[in-house]
């Protein structure tokens, strides 16, 4: 079966975020063509890449100015990533995992999502802090910008559009890693 690396950030501009990584190559950078854009002073253009070879992950800075991190290490060259390792562009960190994706036969259907709202759309509606209207105007303006070859978060559009603040988000966001945390105690 196929392998991914899911990057959850961790610190930095990206926490509570998930990204997937399921191509052979893919770009890291502030350029909107990267596979994953990350808004941040530090960051480059083109900043590294994430790849994999014999179903093992790799990360390597694309310039020798580009600040990169596995587990608080300097990365020069490249570096191995492993499930559990923390990497860090700039000053976005992330925790990798690297999970398996079952393949489906072609024809059958992939399991559906219990909505169609995204779980930060729908913890914000459930919390009373936006209408599901809000959430409806921004997944359609998170479409229209992706079509346009602009990767953006559902909690930045929804900000652009005035609908939440900074502080709101980030209030959201920490108090949805807590509930997903409370899973996992005894």
């Amino acid at each position: 079966m196929p392998k991914v690396v899911r990057l959850t950030g961790i610190g930095g501009s990206r926490i509570g975020m998930h990204d997937i990584m399921s191509s052979r190559v893919s770009t890291v950078g502030s350029h909107p063509s990267c596979d994953l854009v990350l808004k941040d002073q530090l960051i480059l253009a083109r900043h590294a890449e994430i790849w994999q070879a014999l179903e093992r992950w790799f990360v390597k800075p694309l310039d020798p100015k580009a600040a990169v991190f596995v587990n608080s290490q300097p990365i020069v060259t490249q570096g191995r990533l492993n499930d559990g390792d923390l990497v860090t562009f700039g000053s976005v960190t992330f925790q990798v995992a690297i999970t398996t994706v079952a393949e489906q036969a072609v024809g059958q259907s992939a399991p559906r999502p219990r909505s169609n709202i995204p779980y930060l759309g729908e913890y914000l509606v459930q919390h009373g802090i936006v209408e599901e209207q809000h959430i409806a105007q921004a997944l359609e303006r998170q479409k229209h910008l992706q079509l346009q070859g602009r990767r953006i978060d559902l909690g930045e559009v929804l900000y652009e559009l005035g609908y939440v603040s900074r502080h709101q988000l980030a209030q959201a966001i920490r108090a949805q890693q807590s509930d997903f945390f409370e899973q996992f105690r005894d």
